[in-house]
């Protein structure tokens, strides 16, 4: 699903750019998009793993000091999902929690999926500074302690 969104993406927005532009070979235009897309994607799962693991290191413990920490840090993510702007929360929720993809959300939600991939943008920007405020705050109590 991801490849076809990638494709899709670039083919839309080669239409959309289309018309301010003139392309001589479309077909390496095109390869060279999709790969910079590919590229990115890899890149955003890596960070996105790498983040996972950060927040599994202070989900899983035994001592009641990272229990704490853990439920700290999810309940500044809960509480700054719900702080989203409605359509951004609603965008976020459908595909974190639902597993839909961006057309998928497009269709449901009657916008484009250029806009839900402005919400996520939006969205992640906002819960990865949430999410690294939370770390520090409770990485600086437990050395105080």
């Amino acid at each position: 699903m991801v490849c076809e969104d990638i494709v899709q993406d670039n083919f839309l927005d080669l239409l959309v750019r289309s018309s301010g532009m003139t392309i001589e070979n479309v077909k390496a235009y095109l390869y060279k998009a999709v790969q910079f897309q590919v590229a990115g994607h890899i890149k955003k799962l890596r960070f996105l793993r790498k983040r996972a693991e950060i927040i599994e290191n202070y989900a899983i413990g035994n001592n009641v000091e990272e229990q704490i920490s853990s439920g700290e840090v999810q309940s500044i993510l809960d509480k700054s999902i719900a702080l989203l702007p409605g359509r951004c929360r609603e965008v976020f929720c459908l595909s974190r929690f639902e597993d839909l993809s961006n057309k998928e959300i497009a269709n449901k939600l009657g916008i484009s999926v250029f806009t839900v991939e402005t919400h996520m943008k939006k969205a992640l920007k906002y819960l990865r500074k949430s999410l690294d405020l939370a770390i520090l705050v409770i990485s600086l109590n437990l050395f105080l302690q």
